[in-house]
């Protein structure tokens, strides 16, 4: 996906010489809630479940219950991965990315729109409509944390791992980040899917893996053990 030669990549990482590697990570789909090695299950429906997620958490944050339904996904799974992190103290704004990637793109929220226009004294909501582009994911969780390095977010069929890992790993030799935001976060009606990981530049701490498309499989593999 990045057009870069193997040996422009190779003198890039000799100048950068420092692992990247995953310190947490989040998933959440219809059946469980899993934060690095701990998980519990996702109870009721996508409204009541993510809610009481806020609540469970207590999350002081009131834009949320403004938000559409996916970047309330977004943003709970962005919360749960970066708990504790203290990531603020630790990364100039400029050096923290996020990369997204999703295949439903903003229909759950465009669907919603149309049925609020689709009778004849319809008055549009923009409280709504300002949710039918999947960015917006993206932009609630960089102004809730503050990131103002690299972002975006990536529509496909399915989520491509190795696509993702590429472009952060780039983003991070090239020095554009030191730290990044990245993976799948999709929903339409009640079928919603997220997979954050937080990742990092520098030496390795001891139990953390290296950032990679395997790795990261592993990980998701073992949730399901």
């Amino acid at each position: 996906p990045v057009q870069v030669s193997a040996d422009a990549m190779l003198e890039l990482y000799l100048k950068n010489m420092s692992e990247i590697f995953i310190t947490s990570h989040c998933s959440i789909n219809k059946n469980s809630v899993v934060v690095n090695e701990k998980q519990r299950p996702f109870v009721g429906d996508f409204s009541s479940g993510i809610r009481s997620i806020y609540q469970y958490e207590s999350i002081k944050y009131p834009k949320f219950f403004k938000m559409d339904n996916l970047s309330k996904l977004a943003f709970i799974a962005a919360e749960l991965a970066l708990g504790g992190l203290d990531i603020k103290k630790r990364y100039e704004s400029d050096k923290i990315g996020l990369i997204l990637m999703c295949s439903n793109s903003s229909l759950d929220t465009d669907c919603r729109y149309f049925e609020s226009i689709s009778n004849e004294n319809y008055y549009p909501s923009p409280g709504i409509f300002v949710y039918t582009l999947p960015n917006l994911m993206a932009g609630e969780i960089c102004i809730r944390h503050n990131f103002k390095g690299e972002n975006t977010v990536f529509i496909n069929d399915q989520c491509d791992w190795k696509f993702i890992s590429e472009i952060v790993q780039f983003l991070m030799i090239t020095s554009k980040i030191d730290a990044c935001l990245c993976g799948w976060c999709d929903l339409f009606l009640e079928d919603f899917a997220t997979d954050l990981f937080f990742v990092e530049k520098g030496d390795q701490p001891a139990g953390k893996k290296i950032f990679n498309s395997a790795n990261i499989l592993k990980i998701l593999d073992l949730q399901h053990l």
